[in-house]
């Protein structure tokens, strides 16, 4: 079998979408036999800085507090302790920026392949950015990477425009636990209404991710706005860092009508979030950027009716059905869509179905887990 070197800046206990997807693949490869050596960031009081069981080894790097240059000095540690270790086939890097370069040179100087797993490219991440010689830097790597992982259609054929046809461009999304986020039912949804303190008698409508303006919250509290049924909607997620993020939002909230019921529920530890899940009738992601959405699969998984921005990524979910697509800033179309589902259960039912199953046929996370190690197979 195999021997991985993932490299990952957020690692559980440390939570973000990238390390938690990079946690439960590295799960489900051990099941299968990999060994896996987890590479990543010391920045939560409860994780030890080295963890060993037979299959896996997570090391942590201390690293200065101050973003600004931590994830060059992330990449660069990780570099220098491929360089002086020997004992892993292929490295995969969960992230494709500036700080994987280091990575990517020691891992050729080792004569070891790299994947790079990529969500979304930043404007200063593209190569028509303009011609720097770290931009050319960049551009020369991504052209050797013996496979780039892309989450969406749209990063796919960017970086195969990129590469040319001899290179290896795949796309594999991300995968959910159907064991974990199961088919909610009205018992399952009254339960945790309870539990949560959500309001039996309203349409409840969820939705999951910072609270930044790349989410889009204020959009969906708009478009809410505009309907006279009784709704919570009940926002999931961290604050924005952004000082003018926070006060904007706070602004929508305090304009929104008395009849609609808005709940900061913040950030939810993972395992609680497949039940607040199935508190919900609706899940909605209007969100102007993504890569492959977490928090859409896993809604999907859980067999709710999905709204999302009609954006790269959420798309490529939603096409095939599950959910209904809106352009991500017309509050007028939205609200037309809430209001379709709202007044129609058999419909919101029919569409959370379809949702379910086509998560079992495409997203899940052993389907995500075999495809990729036969890539690294074939590359080692």
């Amino acid at each position: 079998m195999p021997r991985i070197a993932v490299v990952a800046a957020k690692y559980p206990p440390s939570f973000g979408g990238g390390g938690i997807q990079a946690s439960r693949l590295v799960d489900a490869l051990i099941r299968r036999g990999v060994r896996i050596h987890v590479l990543s960031v010391h920045a939560h009081p409860d994780a030890s800085r080295s963890e060993f069981t037979d299959r896996l080894r997570i090391t942590r790097f201390r690293l200065p507090s101050f973003d600004q240059a931590r994830s060059i000095l992330f990449g660069i540690r990780t570099a220098l302790w491929l360089l002086f270790h020997s004992d892993w086939d292929l490295v995969h890097i969960h992230g494709i920026a500036t700080w994987t370069i280091p990575i990517f040179l020691a891992a050729k100087l080792k004569g070891r392949p790299v994947v790079a797993k990529t969500t979304i490219l930043t404007a200063t991440e593209r190569a028509d950015y303009p011609n720097t010689a770290l931009q050319r830097l960049r551009t020369w790597a991504y052209r050797r990477y013996d496979a780039i992982i892309a989450l969406s259609q749209e990063l796919e054929d960017y970086f195969k425009n990129i590469q040319g046809p001899n290179k290896h461009t795949v796309q594999i999304p991300n995968g959910v636990s159907l064991s974990r986020f199961e088919s909610t039912n009205d018992q399952r949804r009254i339960s945790a209404r309870k539990k949560f303190q959500l309001p039996l008698d309203k349409t409840v409508l969820v939705t999951v991710g910072q609270l930044e303006r790349r989410k889009n919250q204020k959009g969906l509290i708009r478009a809410a706005s505009k309907l006279t049924q009784p709704i919570c909607i009940a926002l999931v997620g961290p604050e924005s860092q952004s000082p003018a993020d926070r006060n904007e939002l706070a602004a929508t909230i305090a304009a929104a009508p008395d009849h609609l019921d808005i709940r900061i529920v913040g950030e939810l530890l993972p395992d609680e979030l497949p039940e607040f899940l199935s508190a919900a009738d609706i899940f909605a992601l209007m969100s102007y950027a993504e890569g492959l959405p977490n928090s859409l699969l896993e809604a999907m998984a859980i067999a709710l009716p999905c709204i999302a921005s009609d954006i790269p990524g959420s798309h490529d979910v939603l096409r095939a059905g599950g959910g209904i697509l809106v352009p991500a800033d017309n509050d007028d179309r939205l609200a037309e869509a809430l209001q379709d589902l709202i007044r129609d259960p058999a419909e919101r039912d029919r569409l959370g179905q379809q949702a379910r199953n086509i998560v079992e046929a495409q997203y899940s996370l052993e389907v995500v887990a075999d495809r990729y190690l036969e890539l690294y197979r074939g590359l080692i």
